[in-house]
């Protein structure tokens, strides 16, 4: 078994474990097999990235979060997801318990619309502390 696929496999139940999800309940939103779900926990078998968007649904992560993050011996880098939803949702004035409620498309469609607002903003007040 690689060390990066037990490691992907360690973030992944650790995170579900964090939700308090079963292994049947994060499967069934993922719309895949509780066999294949286990598999990736214990580092079995490793998701093809088509996967990883189911796997970021079930688990509340942000867009693209595992393709976007590379894994070493600690797994996924830095910034976890729910500080970093956390402060979008703070700065959005968004109310957490209501955006669990809202459509998986949409939430897609805010956080990559936030990101890229963010990625903007850093670039302006690094220009004009060049300037």
């Amino acid at each position: 078994m690689a060390e990066s696929s037990r490691n992907l496999g360690d973030f992944i139940r650790s995170r579900r474990l964090e939700l308090g999800l079963s292994v049947s309940r994060a499967a069934r939103t993922a719309d895949v097999d509780r066999g294949t779900w286990t598999d990736w926990e214990k580092g079995n078998r490793t998701p093809f990235e088509a996967n990883y968007v189911k796997i970021e649904r079930a688990l509340q992560l942000p867009p693209r979060y595992l393709s976007s993050r590379a894994t070493d011996s600690t797994g996924p880098r830095d910034n976890s997801p729910p500080d970093d939803l956390a402060v979008m949702l703070e700065e959005l004035g968004i109310d957490p318990g209501k955006w669990r409620r809202v459509p998986q498309s949409t939430k897609d469609a805010i956080t990559t619309a936030y990101r890229v607002d963010r990625e903007r903003r850093m670039k302006e007040t690094q220009r004009s502390r060049g300037a």
